[in-house]
């Protein structure tokens, strides 16, 4: 046996791949010829033959046998990776051996990829965070890492999280823990899944209770609080519902999944709490997601409101959802939502307040009255109903609805109701379709009523339907009405009773198509309820299938139930199908044949499928257009003989006249369709991997069939090729199909090569324009005529895809290496996204060092060649086949040891662009370099690659700039400070328009808060390197970059002031270094009076660059406001605002745009008491030690122009109120000032019932000024 295996492995006697792979399915399982295996398997010879070897690598060698393979110069990182593979899953033991093997010598990914299936054991959490560290990676995108091993993914975050708390955090703890949590995202999201418990302790530690205790707001974590943990509730509900966390949005669908209804019930009591029945967004955030969408989550809603207002104040609620949504011109949709009494209440409130102005039509009334209860006295019910009786069909329709919706929510006169609008749409057919469309679209409030009531009600039911029968008589749109049916039938699926009625109703309705009542998507029954239905539609499914031919209906059965094959009703049903009705539905032909054959067939004894096929394809060979049948014949099990086979594989498609000779059924629909044709559908038995079994015989057939067809689908001229489901196929799929299937089957040489010969010389060939049209090209003037000659040929395939998919079938031969000259010669600018891609596969047939050492040469050669030309490039070497074959060394800069393969790319990379190539490829060359840096470890690549980054930095080409300006990762963290001072550089490039470009990157990632934790050090302060350069650039001015890059900085510096804990530092830079120069120091005065001025387009560039610092100064504060401490209020009010005004008191004259700046840090803008004291009095004050008339002057000049001091006010009830008390002064404690303040706030304000009494007043007071604003 040794000797007969030993013949079959040699090439030289057994030529065929097919054969030798014989030689070594027996070698392996008989213990044989290891050696030879070895051989084979670490060649290039057969990739086929090395993956069968690969595949049963432990039943080969022994496990030092296996370690000792990665040390093999011979293995490629296709062999490699399929090794791994079969030691993943047959030698789990030796896995931490083969992850110490290779990790320097592959991709860190792959590395973590090995690591996660690491066999759990008592140290295996321990062993796999060392690796894991040992890697040095940042974080872990791994699913089965997460699934088998979620200790360690837990402890991977917890050691991040703790770096992070014991590290200096320079006042960013907060912001640093969140962004920490936010790079393990993925780690997260997966822990939650499969370990909650461990995801929550997580989320419960290190955020909850230290946001609790610093009273923060947990708003950026929310996504990841909502974990279905033991604990959840009680922490959740004491310590993340606080009012620092009011903004915390709480989607209720989610609670319901992980909380009990009293949990959620005790959540919103709490919310509520916490909200305080404020008048603010987060309320009306809260409120609107009361509104459910599903019947099952309304039901829940209606319980939890059940116990959440039986502890309230009901008229306090009332009047609190009424304040937030009073200024809404309809009723809002969650209403429909809330308990009667209390939607009831706030639309009663909204209707009052509605009639006073008048109701411009009868509808626009009719949609408060839905929630008035307008149905249930006599009088009240008579008004709504004539209020229908309208002579516009949209009004009519809205009405109804209106009424038909009070009728649901109030639950009163629902069958007598239901009569009514049955009654009005009986004859009005211009209201019938729309209004079925408009209560029944989607899934909607009034939809979930109608089936909720539905279930409770007999009546109830009889009203629905009556009112389905009579309107679907009287429209030919119907589509609502079908879909409405199918939507109740899914709510019913579990009520066999009431299903059971509804289905014998729908069938018996005229209009509708009864039996669409079974397609359902999303929906599956159990097995009773299944065959309930069944029987009930026994009847219609006979006639649909034998009269009609139709097997829509049975395919809509097989779908209501899971794993259909193995229930006993459907099987009887399906062999009806298929032995009584069968002559009826292949006569239709029958689009749905492909589904219900696959089920009838899996149903069947494995012993009779076999004969089973051969009887339908004997009895009508149409039945060969089916892909079950194809992937069964030439299945690897199959049992069917050859001579059968080959009978319908003969080496053609089979015409009509062929099916009608091998059929015994000659009628069927396939057989009449015109120059309909079938044959074995590449993408049916692509599944199949023929090339592990199917004999020379069957693939020269399918090679002989294929080759006709792909010469007549490239050319436009696709036959009439049909599947099971009498789908016709485009030419350019099928040549896709029939490419990507011989690709793969083709295992011999011979058969390749003449494969490819064919597809070269015929399929792929240029054919030349006939004489005339050459004659007219003739008589074109003469430098067209003298174009390249490729002007004067077509291609036989016109599409670009399937030349490239043909062109590129060489590289799945047995030894795809000997292509990859191949690949770059022919590569283009029109094909190089396709041979780009092909270069990926000839790849992993290396191994990964030697690849990047002949990759980089070929490159080397190529940009050389063109160094020193001037000539247009070659079409194989364009800018853009140049920046893709770059771009190709990206998936090689992620290895641990650098002076292996990233120290060949550095090398590389710095000969390319001392090249000098085209600017655009630069930047490609540059995005590598720094992808290069980035996952070095070590930090040499910094300095290896030094020349290319400062030549980056001062190049005057933008996207090169910008390139390096955004580039600041790296594993290694001198390197991420040597690039930040690198970038710095770019601040001060010569170009303008660059220079700013530069600034808004830098600015922004300085202060992003993860590079600050990676690179902060007591030697070493990016923010404070980076103060020197603000204020530099706030104190330049260049009037082509305007204030642009003034602004930018400002904003770091307030940022760092509002972030970081009390430094007195960019405070002192704001005032000191930036405000006092500007304002004091005579060459910015002669800048403003001299220098520049109105006629050159930048008047008073320093006056307005100060007042736009405190504009953004005051607005970043306000808007930051409720996220701010009141410890830092107090600090910045000290340390920065008190300063700067008293600057400003001694040196400007104008401060009314510096009022801001006194309003911003104290005032709470939805509390009137606080706008009074921190904005109306504080603003006053601001002048009061100036003279008159310029106090009065500048007074007036606030007044008119209030949007200075308003910084964040949303709430206008506060801004009256505050308004009122100043204007009003009961106690007089108001000066004459604040009054006048006070005014100009109501005189901004929209002019309602509450202002116009104010207004009045104001023009009331004995003052000049406050009467001249008020009027």
């Amino acid at each position: 046996m040794e000797r007969v295996a030993g013949e079959l492995l040699d090439s030289t006697k057994t030529p065929l791949i097919r054969n030798q792979r014989y030689g070594v399915k027996m070698s392996i399982y008989q213990g044989l010829n290891k050696n030879i295996l070895k051989d084979i398997l670490l060649s290039s010879h057969s990739s086929l033959l090395s993956d069968l070897i690969a595949s049963k690598a432990n039943l080969i060698f022994n496990h030092s046998e296996l370690l000792d393979l990665f040390d093999d110069e011979r293995m490629s990182d296709h062999v490699r990776i399929r090794i791994e593979r079969c030691i993943r899953k047959n030698c789990k033991s030796i896995i931490i051996d083969v992850v110490k093997k290779i990790m320097k010598r592959v991709k860190v990914d792959e590395v973590i990829s090995m690591i996660g299936h690491i066999p759990s054991g008592s140290q295996s959490t321990e062993v796999i965070l060392s690796l894991l560290n040992e890697l040095n990676v940042t974080t872990i995108n791994n699913g089965p890492l997460v699934r088998k091993h979620p200790e360690v993914a837990a402890a991977f975050i917890k050691q991040d999280l703790d770096k992070t708390m014991q590290s200096d955090s320079f006042g960013l703890l907060w912001n640093l823990l969140v962004e920490t949590l936010t790079t393990h995202d993925f780690l997260i999201t997966q822990l939650s899944k499969v370990r909650p418990d461990l995801a929550f302790s997580i989320i419960n530690h290190y955020f909850i209770q230290y946001a609790y205790k610093e009273n923060l707001s947990l708003v950026n974590v929310q996504k990841y609080l909502f974990v279905k943990d033991k604990n959840f509730f009680n922490v959740f509900l004491n310590n993340c519902l606080t009012p620092k966390s009011k903004d915390l949005n709480i989607l209720l669908t989610g609670l319901f999944k992980i909380c009990s209804l009293n949990d959620v019930a005790a959540i919103v009591l709490k919310k509520i709490e916490v909200l305080n029945y404020s008048v603010s967004n987060e309320s009306q955030t809260f409120i609107s997601s009361f509104e459910m969408d599903r019947i099952k989550t309304m039901k829940k809603m209606d319980i939890v409101f059940e116990k959440v207002f039986s502890k309230l104040d009901k008229e306090k609620v009332i009047d609190w959802i009424y304040k937030n949504y009073q200024n809404d011109t309809e009723p809002p949709s969650f209403l429909k939502a809330l308990p009667y009494e209390i939607s009831c209440g706030v639309v009663s409130k909204m209707y009052e307040e509605k009639k006073k102005e008048g109701f411009k039509s009868p509808e626009e009334e009719t949609q408060y009255f839905v929630y008035l209860n307008k149905v249930e006295d006599e009088e009240s019910f008579y008004k709504f109903k004539g209020k229908c009786s309208n002579s516009n069909p949209t009004i009519r329709k809205r009405i109804l609805k209106d009424l038909f919706l009070c009728s649901l929510l109030s639950g009163k006169r629902i069958q007598e109701t239901f009569e009514f609008v049955a009654r009005r749409l009986e004859n009005d057919v211009e209201v019938i379709p729309n209004f079925i469309a408009d209560i029944f679209a989607g899934y909607n409030s009034i939809k979930n009523r109608v089936f909720i009531q539905y279930q409770k009600e007999e009546s109830f039911r009889e009203a629905f339907k009556a009112l389905f029968e009579n309107t679907s008589k009287k429209t030919d749109s119907i589509w609502y009405h079908n879909r409405t049916i199918n939507d109740l039938f899914a709510i019913l699926a579990y009520n066999e009773v009431l299903l059971k009625d509804l289905l014998q109703w729908t069938f018996g309705l005229s209009k509708l198509k009864g039996w669409e009542v079974l397609r359902q998507y999303d929906l599956i029954l159990k097995p009773n309820t299944h065959k309930v239905v069944v029987d009930v539609c026994s009847d219609i499914v006979k006639t649909e299938v034998s009269v009609k031919g139709n097997l829509d209906i049975v395919e809509s059965l097989l779908m209501l139930i899971n794993r259909p094959e193995k229930h006993q009703h459907i099987k009887d049903l399906l062999e009806k199908v298929f032995t009584e009705w069968k002559d009826s539905f292949i006569k239709s032909g029958s689009r749905n044949l492909e589904e219900v054959l696959r089920v009838y067939l899996k149903s069947l004894d494995k012993s009779v499928v076999t004969e089973k096929v051969k009887k339908l394809i004997e009895y009508d060979a149409s039945f060969l257009s089916s892909p079950v049948i194809q992937r069964h014949l030439l299945s690897r099990l199959s049992t069917v003989e050859c001579d059968f086979i080959f009978k319908y594989l003969d080496n053609k498609v089979l015409s009509m006249t062929d099916l009608r000779n091998l059929s015994e059924f000659k009628t069927g629909t396939i057989l009449s369709r015109p120059n309909a044709v079938i044959t074995f559908l590449p993408t049916a038995i692509q599944q199949l991997r023929l090339q592990e079994y199917a004999s020379s015989e069957i693939t020269s057939r399918l090679l002989n069939t294929y080759k006709q067809l792909l010469i007549k689908c490239g050319r436009c001229e696709a036959p009439n090729i049909v599947d099971g489901g009498n789908r016709c196929w485009s030419g350019i799929m099928f040549c896709k199909s029939i490419i990507k299937l011989m690709r793969n089957i083709l295992i011999e040489s011979e058969e390749m090569n003449s494969f490819i010969q064919f597809l070269d010389n015929e399929f792929l060939s240029k054919i030349e324009i006939g004489e005339e049209e050459e004659e007219e090209e003739e008589e074109e003037e003469e430098e067209e005529v003298e174009q390249n000659e490729t002007d004067k040929i077509i291609f036989n395939v016109d599409d670009l895809s399937v030349r490239c998919l043909a062109s590129l079938v060489r590289i799945y031969s047995q030894n795809p290496i000997e292509h990859l000259n191949y690949v770059l010669e022919k590569i283009n600018a029109e094909n190089c996204l396709y041979y780009f891609s092909s270069i990926g596969r000839i790849a992993m047939f290396y191994k990964s060092e030697q690849f990047v050492k002949d990759y980089t040469q070929i490159l080397i050669q190529k940009f050389d060649a063109i160094k020193e030309k001037t000539q247009q490039l070659p079409d194989n070497f364009s800018l853009s086949v140049q920046k893709l074959l770059i771009s190709r060394l990206m998936n090689y800069v992620d290895y641990l040891d650098f002076d292996n393969i990233p120290s060949i790319i550095a090398d590389c990379l710095n000969h390319l662009w001392n090249t000098k190539p085209h600017k655009d490829v630069q930047v490609v060359i540059l995005r590598t370099t720094l992808k290069l840096i980035e996952y070095d470890v070590s930090g040499k690549s910094l300095k290896k690659l030094d020349s290319i980054l400062n030549g980056a930095v001062t190049h005057e080409y933008k996207d090169i700039v910008t390139t390096i300006a955004n580039a600041f990762r790296s594993k290694n963290v001198q390197v991420m400070r040597d690039l930040f001072m690198l970038r710095l550089k770019t601040l001060e490039h010569s170009d303008p328009n660059i220079q700013t470009e530069a600034w808004t990157i830098i600015s922004t990632l300085t202060t992003y808060s993860l590079f600050l934790k990676q690179v902060y050090s007591k030697d070493f302060n990016p923010v404070a390197i980076f103060r020197k350069y603000i204020s530099d650039a706030v104190l330049t001015f260049n009037l082509k970059q305007g204030d642009t890059i003034a602004d930018v900085a400002v904003k770091v510096l307030i940022k760092e002031i509002i972030d970081s804990d009390e430094d007195d530092e960019p405070c002192k830079v704001l005032v000191e270094n930036i405000f006092t120069p500007l304002l004091t120091e005579e060459k910015y005065k002669e800048l403003d009076e001299v220098t520049y001025n109105a006629e050159k387009a930048w008047d008073k560039p320093v006056k307005n660059r100060l007042i736009n610092i405190a504009k953004t100064l005051s607005s970043e504060f306000a808007s930051n406001f409720e996220t701010i401490s009141d410890k830092k209020k107090e600090y910045v009010q000290r340390k920065l605002i008190q300063p700067l005004v008293e600057l400003i008191k001694l040196h400007v004259k104008d401060r009314v745009p510096y009022t801001c700046l006194v309003v911003a840090v104290k005032t709470v803008w939805t509390s009137s008491q606080s706008i009074v004291e921190n904005c109306i009095k504080t603003s006053a004050l601001f002048f009061d030690d100036l003279k008159e008339p310029l106090k009065s002057v500048l007074l007036f000049k606030l007044a008119t122009n209030l949007q200075i001091i308003l910084l964040n006010a949303k709430s206008t009830e506060d801004l009256i109120e505050a308004a009122s008390v100043v204007l009003k002064n009961e106690d007089k404690s108001h000066s004459i000032e604040e009054e006048i303040v006070a005014s100009g706030i109501i005189k901004r304000l929209e002019l309602t019932d509450q202002t116009k009494p104010l207004l009045l007043l104001a023009r009331k007071k004995d003052n000049d000024l406050i009467q001249l604003i008020s009027n």
